[in-house]
């Protein structure tokens, strides 16, 4: 549901989730989102959602010749939360953002740490991933700013992600294979 006003935008919902094989059934996953407009140019946002992604066939059922699927595994779980700052002009668009997301059960192929390189890789919960990081935009419509120039438009991005993964003893396929710039 949403609501607006002249300077406030405030966005809910909620997931209602049954899963008959689960020991937990019935699960709700809120989310909730504020904007405020500073000025006609100016704007503060901020976000908190908790979600949830259900393990995939492969995840569950997959046996090939470098993986091995986990038909015990759990839904991944994470509570994300957001802030940040966005500017706009007639001709530019730019914001910065902060963000933090902890995932409980995160779904990850997974090896022991002293396995041999042909080993295959099995799916598991893993107990806690934590990722907090920054991003920033900006676009220009050049053909806005200065008119008959040849660039249509410049966008640049920037992120930065840091990750605490809690894996014990174990390798892990993607969790920490980012881009961390």
């Amino acid at each position: 549901h949403s609501y607006y006003s002249d300077n406030i935008s405030i966005t809910a919902g909620i997931l209602g989730s049954y899963i008959n094989d689960n020991s937990s059934n019935f699960n709700l996953y809120p989310g909730f989102d504020l904007g405020y407009d500073l000025t006609a140019r100016h704007r503060v946002f901020a976000s908190i959602n908790k979600s949830l992604r259900l393990p995939t066939f492969t995840d569950l059922f997959y046996s090939g010749p470098k993986n091995i699927g986990n038909p015990e595994l759990l839904p991944e779980e994470a509570m994300s939360v957001e802030a940040g700052f966005k500017y706009s002009n007639n001709y530019s668009k730019s914001s910065v953002s902060f963000f933090y997301r902890n995932s409980e059960n995160l779904i990850e192929w997974v090896r022991h740490k002293d396995s041999l390189e042909t080993s295959k890789w099995m799916t598991q919960n893993l107990t806690s991933v934590a990722t907090i990081g920054v991003q920033f935009s900006y676009s220009m419509d050049v053909k806005k700013k200065w008119k008959n120039q040849p660039v249509r438009s410049i966008v640049l991005n920037y992120s930065f992600i840091d990750q605490q993964v809690q894996s014990g003893k174990c390798d892990t396929k993607y969790s920490l294979n980012y881009l961390k710039h």
